[in-house]
């Protein structure tokens, strides 16, 4: 089971009680964007457009995507985890059913993700801010 505070990301990722320690910063971004797609596939293109949003799409760009999703891999599964990123060509998403985070429960209406709730969402990454609107929405 993997926890996270992906409301707020104040605190790292959890496996069971142990923190993920990634190599490189960025893989935890990777994770927190693919835990807010909730399940949904997301392509290469899409990863390096939403990561490198500044930068455009190049061959060393999509290189270091690679690197982060190797990193991000090879965490989970030191972790005894590797079985929540689902990769397939060119496809990357996190099983759902594998993983709680404040923000699935917050979605299922459970009273503490609720509680904890306090108006903010992942407020360093710009893409977050769609999923900010919806969780204003639902509060």
């Amino acid at each position: 089971l993997i926890t996270g505070t992906s409301s707020r990301l104040l605190r790292p990722f959890l496996i069971r009680t142990s923190p993920l320690h990634f190599n490189l910063s960025k893989t935890k971004e990777l994770l927190a964007y693919l835990v807010d797609r909730r399940g949904a596939a997301v392509n290469t293109g899409e990863l390096c457009a939403v990561l490198w949003e500044q930068r455009p799409d190049s061959l060393s760009v999509r290189s270091h995507l690679r690197t982060l999703i190797s990193d991000l891999s090879r965490t989970l599964s030191l972790a005894d985890a590797g079985d929540i990123l689902i990769k397939r060509r060119n496809s990357f998403a996190i099983d759902c059913e594998k993983l709680d985070c404040d923000l699935y429960g917050f979605l299922r209406q459970e009273p503490d993700a609720i509680n904890t709730y306090m108006g903010e969402y992942m407020m360093q990454y710009t893409w977050a801010e769609m999923t900010l609107g919806e969780l204003e929405r639902q509060k």
